[in-house]
């Protein structure tokens, strides 16, 4: 890469601190400076800040990368569930003159950026600038995910599980009412209404009674009668 490029990493302001990062696993982070684990990313960065500061930063080193948010699409690629609102107002709102400053911030970027030649290797390493970062600056392409960052929805997410719950429990429900009440013989009568009959006892009722609800083919119901033991 050439090294006029602002992605160079060694204008990279952040470049030696995520050097110094070792991620074992999401909930443990070393640092490979003193050795010491940290339970969160953020609790690293702090400390990084207050003990390596003079090793982790370098004045040669002026270029942050989130200066260039707009133009690699960082509220799109990894948005922040607190921002998903703002995101989706961005696209309905989207005017197609707020691209023309980022476009020509890419061109420039790109000259800079990819090695000068018209060997196939410098064109190859062009186009895919081209095609990744300022083929995207417009209204119709600059919220589109790659394959790879499609994610569900939070709310998604919530409507699945509140199907799945709903599903569970009516299931369950079902079970229940079978064991309680066993299963219900059905019998067709001449004009085509379907009656079924259960006999029960009821420990909780005082008195007996009998429920009578009409049977049809359109909506089965279940006629119970419940017989009166004299005791």
């Amino acid at each position: 890469m050439n090294e006029l490029c602002p992605f160079h990493p060694k204008h990279d302001i952040y470049a030696i601190h995520e050097q110094m990062k070792n991620k074992i696993s999401d909930y443990d982070w070393e640092c490979q400076m003193c050795g010491k684990r940290f339970y969160t990313e953020n609790t690293f960065d702090l400390h990084i800040g207050n003990r390596h500061e003079t090793n982790a930063y370098s004045t040669s080193r002026t270029i942050c990368l989130s200066s260039y948010c707009s133009l690699l699409r960082c509220s799109v690629l990894k948005p922040v569930i607190d921002y998903g609102y703002q995101v989706f107002w961005d696209e309905a709102l989207c005017d197609p003159k707020s691209f023309e400053a980022i476009s020509k911030q890419c061109e420039d970027i790109l000259n800079k950026c990819t090695p000068s030649g018209n060997d196939s290797s410098s064109t190859q390493i062009r186009q895919l600038l081209q095609t990744t970062l300022c083929d995207q600056l417009s209204c119709d392409r600059y919220w589109i995910l790659p394959d790879s960052h499609i994610q569900t929805s939070v709310w998604e997410k919530v409507l699945t599980a509140l199907i799945v719950t709903s599903g569970l429990l009516t299931y369950y429900s079902v079970i229940f009412m079978r064991l309680r009440f066993g299963d219900c013989p059905k019998f067709c009568n001449p004009r085509g209404l379907f009656n079924c009959e259960i006999q029960f006892s009821s420990k909780i009722l005082a008195d007996d009674v009998q429920y009578i609800m009409p049977c049809s083919i359109d909506l089965l119901a279940i006629k119970c009668q419940q017989n009166h033991h004299d005791t």
